[in-house]
């Protein structure tokens, strides 16, 4: 409402005055401007005396960072710059109003075979702070026109984007701009980055997916040994079972411990890595070697063998009866 500003002035200068008493007013500072980016992904004048600069079709439409009546202090709010990002940008401009294409775009070109076209595209990265006054009014820059993705390769020089600046410049792979807004509408912006040239930062993420691999690779082997080891103690476990249970049905067939799991499982969990000294106690106790499982199968397959025999010449036996009773009669 227009007279909002009015009322909560007059009610301000009461209160400070003592004229009424206070009453339950929350005072929150907001921002009157609102305050942008402006990027140029083709390079150009960097002079922050030329008005052409700003104006020019290599410029883009700002980005609003904070707009009209923002709650101040605000930020920083940080802005990340890639030189992939840059050359996805120069490729297709619209990608700037979508993220999440941006970033798909960029992982095409964040390869070794792109690195002229990213060192191009990062040294050609202009940006520049803008901020308006009026609602609806003209965009005014802040500041000098800064290229976050170069570096100079005397760590000296402090701006460089200055024309005057002799050292050689280099590209980097990523840097990021803080941007902030105190209580009076101050603008504060630092940029900040690791400083590796784009050879660099490929050979850093190279290395880093290689440890990466290998981080995988450890941790699969542990984890797999670990259930490897498992599956094998069950199966030697399983078949130590089946070894004592023959050995019970061998030298004590009917008593209790005939086909009793339950104890062959806490015989086996009882000398676990002691299997010889159970082996022995076994013998003599018993007074009959523990045989392998293989050997107990083959006893009882004969055992079977020989009883079914036995059942066949008991059914011949009784066959030939037969045929002498039909004979007499």
């Amino acid at each position: 409402r227009e007279e909002t500003v009015a009322v909560g002035t007059s009610v301000l200068a009461a209160v400070s005055h003592a004229r009424i008493e206070r009453p339950s007013v929350d005072v929150k500072n907001v921002s009157p401007a609102a305050v942008g980016i402006m990027y140029n992904f083709h390079g150009g004048s960097s002079s922050s005396s030329s008005k052409s600069s700003s104006s020019s079709s290599s410029w883009t439409e700002p980005s609003i960072i904070f707009d009209y009546d923002r709650r101040v202090p605000a930020g920083p709010s940080q802005i990340d710059f890639s030189a992939a990002e840059c050359v996805a940008l120069r490729e297709n401009p619209a990608l700037l109003n979508d993220m999440e294409k941006l970033v798909e775009e960029s992982e095409k070109w964040n390869k070794e075979k792109y690195n002229n076209l990213r060192e191009e595209a990062a040294l050609d990265l202009r940006i520049r702070v803008v901020q308006r006054i009026e609602r609806d009014g003209k965009w005014r820059p802040v500041g000098d026109v800064m290229s976050p993705l170069t570096k100079l390769s005397d760590e000296s020089g402090d701006n460089p984007s200055s024309e005057n600046s002799s050292e050689e410049k280099y590209a980097i792979e990523t840097s990021t701009l803080e941007l902030g807004l105190d209580s009076i509408g101050f603008i504060t912006a630092n940029l900040s980055s690791d400083g590796q040239s784009i050879e660099q930062a490929l050979k850093s993420a190279k290395s880093s997916t290689f440890w990466k691999y290998i981080r995988i690779v450890l941790a699969i082997a542990f984890f797999g040994g670990f259930f490897i080891k498992s599956f094998v103690d069950e199966r030697i476990r399983e078949h130590d079972v089946k070894r004592i249970l023959a050995f019970y049905k061998s030298v004590a067939p009917g008593t209790i411990n005939d086909g009793d799991k339950h104890n062959a499982y806490y015989l086996c969990w009882k000398y676990k890595g002691k299997k010889e000294k159970l082996w022995r106690r076994l013998e003599t106790k018993y007074g009959s070697p523990v045989l392998s499982l293989k050997e107990y199968e083959e006893l009882e397959a004969e055992a079977e063998a020989a009883a079914a025999a036995a059942a066949l010449e008991e059914d011949e036996e009784v066959d030939l009866d037969a045929d002498e009773d039909k004979e007499e009669l």
